[in-house]
């Protein structure tokens, strides 16, 4: 388990087999899959923005900004970059959002919002970056998976920083 680095991605697993481990602490699979869990709210949550955009009533769509920037806050730095044009709208869309029992957003600020929504969906789908820089945490699962698809077993895992 040590050779091919999976102790070191599945600890647990590791110390239940008596593997003793000269690293502790979590593993960089549970790391990454906690990223991965945090980019999957943040597209979630802009896919439901688009797809509310089409509604004639957007009472709501201000609180769900409000979720859409904690979910960018989670994702992590490649995503604050996004923080900005919320900021700069926000007030505007939550006014909107309050004026009358049902809302609709101006339509600058549903086209805003859906070039927001959208840039945010095609960052996380479609940047072709690879996993390791996604998920800094994620190097040791993506330097396994490149061992495993190539067959050399016998390299030695990078080491975990």
């Amino acid at each position: 388990m040590i050779r091919t680095g999976l102790a070191e991605m599945f600890p647990k697993s590791a110390e239940h087999l008596g593997v003793d481990l000269v690293i502790r602490g979590r593993s960089s699979l549970e790391a990454h899959l906690r990223q991965m869990s945090s980019i999957n709210q943040l597209v979630s949550m802009a896919l439901q923005l688009q797809n509310d955009l089409r509604l004639t009533n957007h009472k709501f769509i201000a609180h769900q900004i409000a979720l859409l920037y904690q979910c960018i806050n989670q994702a992590g730095r490649v995503y604050s970059r996004f923080k900005p044009r919320v900021e700069e709208h926000f007030v505007a869309a939550k006014e909107a959002c309050n004026e009358s029992e049902e809302p609709t957003l101006p339509t600058e600020l549903q086209t805003w919002l859906a070039d927001l929504t959208t840039d945010i969906v095609s960052e996380a789908l479609f940047s072709g970056r690879p996993m390791s820089q996604q998920t800094p945490e994620a190097a040791p699962l993506s330097d396994y998976i490149n061992r495993v698809s190539s067959g050399n077993w016998d390299e030695q895992p990078v080491a975990a920083s």
